[in-house]
């Protein structure tokens, strides 16, 4: 299978090469970007696709009956004696954006993760991307101006881990017309999508050389989220490593969100979806965790073993 792929990047045009997933060494399984290629089947895609379902689990839960009844309620503002704290957390920004009459569709990001304290979430223009700064200038010259990295719309950081691990990235392709349809075409909602994917696969990068010394099958532990909103659509993905340079994008999940704060009902699958991403987040900080861990095994005992060097050939010195 890997072979197949490599085949395949090797026959990509040059004039298509940026914009095409398999140069960059995403895997798309969506389908939607391995137009031309005959090296991988059918029934390969499907057996890859079921695989990293397997290693994803992502399955929504229905909501608990106090959740049901506040979407079924028009998202009516909760009393103070309410002990549901992700519920109470996520109604303070629907009130917030019932503020002035604005409307969720341009504040969308608000919701994203915002409840869980591990993480650290960002709304401003722009967001500047780390991990893919550090990819583009890894073999430049040092004394040339460094290159910027790229910019999305929202990324979550996970606070509590050592190398404050980038683990979730959100874009917004265009903007809304009349009635909700997005005025961002086709190709601009492909273009950003594989911005998105680039923008997944320097995190990992990131973390995988950071921890090189960690056994290859604890490093496929990682997952990386993102999602795309285009128009009222969202879309959920998730991304992982399958060594050899390859990484598995898939989309996971997808919702869509009100135009307005009165049907803001439907914002009920929003809510169960980031509730297991919320989850899915804490898992990957769990892995990276442990990976720091045998990190630090491996150096000490490099350490030990290099003081025994150092003093076994001062012994035959002398």
């Amino acid at each position: 299978m890997l072979n197949a792929f490599q085949t395949y990047q090797n026959k990509i045009p040059k004039f298509r090469r940026v914009y095409t997933p398999a140069y960059w060494g995403v895997l798309d399984l969506t389908r939607e970007s391995l137009y031309g290629c005959k090296e991988i089947t059918e029934n390969d895609l499907q057996q890859l696709s079921q695989d990293f379902a397997d290693h994803i689990k992502w399955k929504c839960e229905l909501a608990s009956k106090d959740t049901q009844e506040y979407f079924n309620n028009s998202c009516e503002k909760l009393g103070n004696n309410d002990e549901n704290k992700d519920l109470k957390h996520f109604d303070s920004n629907v009130q917030f954006l019932n503020v002035d009459g604005r409307t969720l569709e341009n504040d969308i990001v608000v919701f994203a993760v915002s409840w869980n304290i591990h993480v650290q979430s960002y709304k401003t223009l722009l967001i500047h991307v780390l991990s893919s700064s550090d990819a583009r200038n890894e073999k430049s010259d040092p004394f040339k101006k460094a290159r910027m990295g790229r910019k999305v719309d929202m990324k979550v950081t996970l606070l509590k881990t050592p190398n404050k691990f980038e683990a979730l990235f959100g874009e917004v392709s265009g903007e809304l017309g009349q009635f909700g349809i997005p005025t961002a075409c086709r190709k601009k909602r492909f273009l950003d999508k594989v911005k998105l994917m680039v923008t997944m696969r320097d995190s990992i990068n990131r973390l995988l050389k950071e921890c090189d010394y960690v056994s290859n099958e604890k490093r496929l532990d990682i997952i990386i989220f993102g999602w795309l909103q285009f128009g009222l659509e969202l879309n959920f993905y998730a991304m992982d490593w399958m060594e050899s340079g390859v990484y598995r994008f898939r989309l996971i999940d997808r919702c869509r969100i009100p135009a307005d704060i009165d049907d803001c009902d439907i914002l009920e699958d929003a809510y169960c979806i980031l509730k297991l991403l919320q989850r899915r987040l804490l898992d990957t900080e769990k892995a990276i965790f442990e990976q720091h861990e045998r990190k630090k095994t491996t150096n000490l005992i490099r350490k030990q073993s290099g003081v025994k060097y150092q003093s076994l050939s001062l012994k035959q010195t002398i």
